[in-house]
């Protein structure tokens, strides 16, 4: 396979070359797959076996929905899902869901747990975790 070729002009704020059109923005990448592929398919992505967001090189990329490029992703070990607590976002902690968890299987309400974690989080999140439907990593 060639080398990259990085894109030399504007790029968003995560590194993807972006062109400009008759006044409308493109993802270069976008550009450059048509200007040899022709039109891409509705519902299909122009995706980067390089993993380098400003490669225009059309060796590199290759046509995929949503799936086939987080497949992809994931694949090449890119794909870092951050879970329970240690999620920047979380409200609860790993403690939390056992208590929750602890407090259903006693026979505790979905409302009445919710109470006792207050503003934190709402009774129907309450309701998925208490039925293990979320933080599944949790025992």
């Amino acid at each position: 396979m060639n080398a990259c070729i990085e894109w030399k002009g504007a790029k968003d704020t995560k590194g993807y070359g972006r062109r400009t059109i008759k006044q409308k923005n493109y993802a270069a990448h976008r550009v450059a797959w048509e200007a040899v592929n022709g039109m891409i398919p509705k519902g299909l992505g122009v995706c980067h076996c390089c993993d380098n967001p400003a490669c225009i090189n059309v060796e590199h990329l290759f046509l995929g929905d949503q799936s086939v490029n987080m497949l992809d992703c994931s694949h090449k070990g890119r794909l870092h899902t951050v879970r329970g607590e240690k999620n920047g976002k979380a409200k609860l902690t790993d403690d939390d869901v056992r208590a929750i968890r602890q407090l259903w299987d006693f026979g505790f309400s979905v409302a009445y747990i919710a109470r006792r974690f207050g503003a934190r989080t709402s009774a129907s999140w309450i309701g998925t975790i208490a039925r293990r439907k979320a933080w599944t990593h949790i025992t």
